[in-house]
């Protein structure tokens, strides 16, 4: 039970609304932008990234994480969170978060809207963009980088 209570509170906050497709009628965005991403970091560590502030006995990393800009605007994110924990009434495994919605870019800023949740914003780089969320009180900063 505690498994899943973890898992229910890091999916909202990271971004586990779970949503079909991804689109937007506002204006397209700058070439340099649209693309598919690959979660490479998280607060400069490599994944898989062990969460902050679980139980005694359980560990829940995030394996993988994948992002997707169209030239419409919109966004779709996956996130792969793996769970172990000591407790046998717990299934051990992993967790797939899904989020999609909006995006908009200003200048070096990136603001992501979400159908489900409240909003974020990050900043673009060469080759790649960073935003930071909070997981249980403790910001996480996510690096993706642009694939070729």
């Amino acid at each position: 039970m505690q498994l899943r209570a973890i898992l229910r509170s890091v999916l909202f906050v990271v971004g586990a609304a779970a949503v079909s497709g991804c689109g937007g009628d506002g204006p397209s965005l700058p070439a340099n932008v649209a693309g598919r991403y690959r979660l490479i970091s998280i607060n400069g560590q490599p994944l898989p990234f062990a969460l902050p502030n679980t139980p005694a006995g359980t560990t829940a990393r995030i394996t993988e994480g994948r992002l997707t800009i169209g030239d419409d605007g919109g966004f779709a994110q996956v996130l792969v969170f793996n769970t172990v924990t000591a407790d046998p009434n717990d299934q051990d495994g992993d967790t797939v978060s899904q989020t999609s919605g909006t995006v908009d870019v200003d200048g070096g800023t990136i603001r992501f809207e979400p159908r489900l949740e409240e909003g974020w914003s990050g900043m673009l780089m060469e080759g790649g963009l960073v935003y930071t969320r909070g997981a249980g009180g403790t910001p996480l900063q996510f690096a993706f980088m642009l694939e070729p």
